[in-house]
C-alpha cells in the first residue's frame, strides 16, 4: 500500500511536467491577453475613420481579398486613402507587417468607383 502513495505524487508531477511541455505557453496566455489588450492596434480594424494610411511603402491593393489576386493599385508610405467606413472583409490568410496568420482586409477606394483590397494589418486610420 505504502508504494503506491509514493508513486501517486510522481505520477502527478511527470503529468503536469508532460503538459508544460505540450502546452508551454498556457500558463502565461491570461497575463499575455491581458497586457496585450491594453495597447491599441498599431493598424486599422474597421477603417473607423472613412480614411486609412499606408504604412508601408509599395503595399498592393488587389481585386479581391485573396492572396493571388490581381493587383490593380500599390500605395506608397504614408499615402492616405478613403477606405469602407467600419468594414472588414475576411479573405485569404496571410504574414505581413507584422502579423501572422491575420485574414481581414480593407476596402479601398483607388478612384470614382473603384475599389480594392490591402491588408488591414498593413493600415492605420487617419
Amino acid at each position: 500500500m505504502r508504494t503506491f502513495f509514493q508513486t501517486k505524487p510522481v505520477s502527478v508531477l511527470l503529468a503536469a511536467a508532460t503538459l508544460s511541455l505540450v502546452f508551454p505557453n498556457v500558463a502565461n496566455a491570461a497575463s499575455a491577453d491581458g497586457a496585450r489588450s491594453k495597447k491599441s492596434p498599431a493598424y486599422s480594424n474597421s477603417c473607423a475613420t472613412g480614411m486609412a494610411v499606408s504604412l508601408y511603402n509599395g503595399l498592393k491593393i488587389r481585386a479581391q481579398p485573396k492572396n493571388n489576386a490581381t493587383v490593380i493599385a500599390t500605395a506608397g508610405l504614408n499615402d492616405p486613402y478613403p477606405c469602407q467606413l467600419d468594414t472588414v472583409r475576411l479573405g485569404d490568410r496571410y504574414n505581413g507587417c507584422g502579423v501572422y496568420n491575420a485574414n481581414g482586409w480593407l476596402i479601398i477606394q483607388i478612384g470614382p468607383e473603384r475599389y480594392g483590397y490591402s491588408a488591414m494589418t498593413c493600415w492605420r486610420d487617419a
